[in-house]
């Protein structure tokens, strides 16, 4: 079915500009603080992520300086990624304009994906990571081009440098493949080729994680303990209400 382009770049552009505009409505987020400090002491890992958000703030302080909107840009500019991501996909499945227009419009108005993109953390990143072997995963089911699968392991492994949780979808990808007819991929070359990409790129962060007794694993055992055995499903309803 034959689109017109301009649409997804037209979404883009105004979730961009729309954050843009509003990117003063509130100050810093105390999270925000944590991000900015890591920028300044990169390495491969830290106790309680990844590097990648380290890598990003570092960048933006470097070049951009510490301002709101510096410090705020890279969480824009991943959302309006997303959404033209989003868009493409929709051209994948076989949408065609007015298609792309009420999905655009959908996560304009949707208040999580305008909140996600408000501020410097690794939820927009880690989100945008999972449309894009989404992506590359649909690609390659509509085409069967197995460098399709060596853009999922690069995606794969700098996703997982910014959030473990993209295991997750890898978990879900290996059960699906199980449960369809394309399990035959899992016992072909390019597949392994691509697992092996996203292991070399998380390997650095691996070994930083052994070397330091695998902090995350405390940090994760101190979150359970000190705040998530607080917070009651009851007591979080009559919160928010």
């Amino acid at each position: 079915m034959k689109t017109n382009p301009a649409i997804a770049l037209f979404f883009t552009a105004f979730k961009i500009l729309l954050h843009l505009a509003t990117v003063a409505a509130f100050g810093y987020h105390r999270d925000e603080f944590l991000y900015l400090a890591l920028g300044r002491h990169p390495d491969w890992g830290y106790w309680s992520n990844p590097p990648f958000i380290g890598a990003v703030t570092w960048t933006s302080q470097t070049f951009l300086g510490d301002s709101l909107w510096a410090t705020r840009l890279p969480s824009i500019l991943a959302g309006g990624a997303l959404m033209w991501i989003t868009l493409r996909m929709v051209r994948e499945l076989g949408g065609g304009n007015w298609a792309q227009v009420i999905c655009g419009m959908a996560m304009l108005v949707s208040v999580a994906w305008l909140r996600v993109n408000t501020m410097l953390q690794p939820v927009p990143f880690d989100i945008l990571f999972w449309a894009l072997l989404s992506f590359g995963l649909l690609r390659w089911i509509n085409t069967r081009d197995a460098r399709w699968w060596w853009f999922a392991g690069i995606v794969a492994g700098i996703g997982f440098l910014n959030k473990y949780t993209l295991v997750f979808w890898a978990a879900a990808l290996l059960v699906a493949l199980l449960l369809t007819p394309e399990r035959k991929v899992l016992v072909s070359k390019p597949l392994w080729q691509a697992a092996g990409l996203a292991v070399l790129l998380i390997l650095p962060n691996l070994l930083w994680q052994w070397q330091y007794h695998f902090p995350v694993i405390r940090h994760m055992e101190e979150l359970a303990r000190n705040q998530l055995n607080n917070v009651q499903p009851v007591n979080f309803c009559s919160t928010s209400s």
